[in-house]
């Protein structure tokens, strides 16, 4: 079968000539290539960075570029004729994997308890291979688990060095090709290349097509924004897990310049767990004295003076104990309770209006749920209905489940809220996944549709936990150098602006805290105030004063992302927002479609070897100019994967026109001027 030659664009992206003015920001990457080149200037900051190429230079580091050698490094990926130069991996009496005469090879089960890891893997060497395009066909029906390409790098000696899958495959649907651009961890010489599913239960999966191609540095790419266009407006999904005092900490002002607009409160503290509010499974709900209410204020107290909304978790935080502790209508009683003392007053309470109602947390996980099921379901369907009796204002839903893939799971979830007629305003589900950001747009679109098919079409579906890592497996893939490289601020902003792109409302990151594994903050004392993810937020904050759609081209379903915004609908400040994860692109030109005839610009960067320590960890000012910069049609700037750049183009006003000519008439004259 055919492979893919490259990343697909996501709307006409096209190289054309080249700009006037060339601005570059490579830096060095601990543990991931891309140290210093040519053009690099390693943590220096501001105007020095500013580096001007002439048209010799440019040309002969594209012909350098164009002569490496790239190449394909799977063998038989297209399953021509079978499935030689691949080895069989795992195998269980409850699935069939077959080589299809029709040139794929498919995975079909009906199994009891799901079955980790089942496929085909080869090994390939790598030969100081560093840039990489994988690309894979794939078709599902009906899968009830994960299905995945799974990368793993490994040097000389063997060791692991990095494990990540590519894109997920879920549900239902056709033959579809995904692909990511990304670099291989410095020092590997090895990878592993399996296709098949990381956990199933049921269902049928098929692969076609798998590609890993070596390619050499490819050069800028064309970034094109039309200025005064309107494409609607971009969607706030900067939300997170955790509370502005977690651990101890004051998040208000990291909480401020990121612009996080919604807290989840789970896993931030026992307060809002149902086992610290009543903690006496066998009193009387409808007792005020039965609650423990003062943790839950004081928490909400801090939510509200830091101008946050929350959306409240009613059940256990991790750790906590996995079931309800009592029956479903006793339950549902004290939530519903505990609803009334927030926004109705009860038992001294207040009335704070808050909206979001969240009934546990990953009932599909025995680490939160150990009941069956439609325990679960009933719960779910006495606890939504008590609490819209309470407020028929709340917006009530959940589960928050643990993944998006546990179809059977879903669909009976789904099923018993019809059957019961109990409310659900939202479907939220968890995912952590480090390998094309395009997956986080992919899994809420399967989540969509899941609910249209089951008639829920009015329900909003949101992830309220996305990472690249949970934090508990990175030991285990090696991953702590991309968590927290600019590896990691890149994906985050690729994943959120490829997520503009579905009907997501929000989208909930874990979490504020956790610097070194997977949070957003730092203490501002023995850590940076943000992590690489948190400098990624910083960046996409500025598309709150710039909330208007422009149309842009550049993005591909790679990784590579592109927004942009304005300020007005009639014009105003413009903020573009350049991602790129780990493609082979030297940088970008940038050709501004009908700017404003006069403005200033400035072009900010996340990117490894600028400097972040506990006192300063902002966005570093790469390069500043005018108009003029753009004279050619294009400002070339220089950017190396992994890195995130946002360019601010401010519109300069006209300036007062003056007199030219000389006053006349003198003391007592008409003042009158010629011109």
């Amino acid at each position: 079968m055919a492979r893919a030659t490259g990343p697909s664009p996501r709307a006409g992206s096209r190289l054309n000539d080249p700009g006037r003015a060339t601005y570059s920001d490579a830096g060095s990457h601990a543990g991931i290539p891309g140290g210093d080149r040519t053009g690099g200037h390693g943590d220096t900051k501001g105007k020095d960075t500013m580096q001007r190429v002439t048209w010799p230079m440019v040309l002969l580091a594209l012909a350098a570029g164009l002569s490496a050698s790239g190449g394909e490094l799977v063998v038989n990926g297209g399953f021509d004729s079978g499935t030689g130069g691949w080895v069989e991996k795992g195998s269980a009496p409850c699935l069939d994997t077959a080589w299809n005469p029709g040139g794929w090879v498919e995975i079909s089960a009906d199994c009891d308890t799901p079955v980790p890891g089942v496929g085909w893997h080869q090994r390939v060497d790598l030969a100081g291979s560093e840039y990489l395009v994988v690309s894979f066909r794939a078709r599902s029906e009906a899968i009830d688990g994960n299905a995945d390409a799974v990368l793993t790098f490994t040097g000389e000696a063997g060791a692991t060095l990095w494990k990540t899958e590519v894109q997920q495959v879920a549900g239902t649907e056709g033959w579809r090709t995904r692909e990511w651009a990304l670099r291989a961890p410095e020092g590997a010489v090895r990878l592993d290349v399996f296709v098949g599913t990381t956990l199933i239960g049921s269902g049928r999966v098929a692969f076609d097509d798998v590609s890993v191609r070596s390619v050499p540095e490819s050069g800028p790419r064309d970034v094109r924004v039309q200025c005064r266009s309107n494409e609607g407006a971009i969607r706030d999904l900067l939300q997170a897990n955790g509370r502005p005092d977690e651990n101890g900490n004051d998040f208000t002002t990291q909480l401020e310049a990121t612009g996080i607009s919604m807290l989840r409160l789970h896993d931030a503290g026992s307060a809002l767990d149902i086992s610290s509010i009543f903690p006496d499974p066998t009193a009387d709900p409808d007792s005020p004295d039965a609650y423990r209410f003062g943790a839950v204020d004081a928490v909400l107290d801090g939510i509200e003076a830091a101008g946050i909304e929350p959306l409240v978790r009613l059940g256990e935080q991790w750790g906590g104990v996995p079931n309800p502790r009592m029956d479903p209508a006793k339950w549902a009683r004290v939530v519903a309770n505990v609803v009334r003392h927030v926004n109705g007053g009860w038992a001294n309470g207040s009335h704070r209006g808050v909206r979001y109602w969240e009934i546990w947390n990953e009932p599909n996980s025995p680490f939160f749920w150990d009941g069956t099921p439609d325990a679960f379901y009933e719960l779910y369907c006495d606890a939504a209905l008590a609490i819209r009796g309470a407020d028929p204002k709340a917006r009530i839903g959940g589960p928050a489940t643990a993944g998006y893939t546990s179809w059977t799971w879903m669909r009976g979830f789904l099923e018993a809220v019809k059957a019961c007629g109990a409310p659900l305003d939202f479907f939220s589900w968890h995912t952590y996944h480090m390998g094309n950001p395009e997956h986080l747009a992919d899994a809420q679109r399967v989540v969509r549709s899941l609910l249209d098919d089951e008639g829920f079409t009015s329900t909003e579906v949101f992830p309220d936990e996305w990472n690249l890592s949970t934090g508990m497996s990175c030991a285990s893939r090696n991953c702590t150098a991309y968590v927290t490289s600019a590896y990691a601020a890149a994906h985050t902003a690729s994943a959120l602006i490829a997520l503009e792109d579905t009907d997501a409302p929000h989208a909930f990151f874990f979490k504020l805290t956790g610097y070194e594994v997977f949070g957003l903050f730092g203490d501002g004392r023995t850590e940076p105030p943000y992590s690489p993810s948190g400098r990624a937020f910083l960046l996409l904050s500025a598309f709150r004063e710039a909330p208007v759609r422009l149309a842009a081209e550049g993005s591909d379903l790679a990784g590579y992302a592109v927004l942009a915004g304005r300020e007005r609908e009639d014009g105003g400040r413009i903020v573009i927002v350049v991602s790129d994860p780990g493609s082979a692109s030297t940088g970008y030109r940038l050709r501004l479609i009908d700017p404003p005839p006069r403005f200033s610009w400035r072009v900010e960067a996340v990117t490894d070897g600028m400097p972040c320590s506990p006192a300063a960890c902002d966005p570093v000012l790469l390069a500043e100019g005018d108009q003029s910069a753009f004279d050619s049609g294009a400002m070339l700037v220089s950017m190396r994967s992994p890195a995130v750049h946002r360019i601010t183009i401010e519109p300069i006003s006209p300036a007062p026109r003056r007199p030219t000519g000389r006053a006349i008439g003198g003391p007592g004259g008409s003042g009158e001027t010629t011109r």
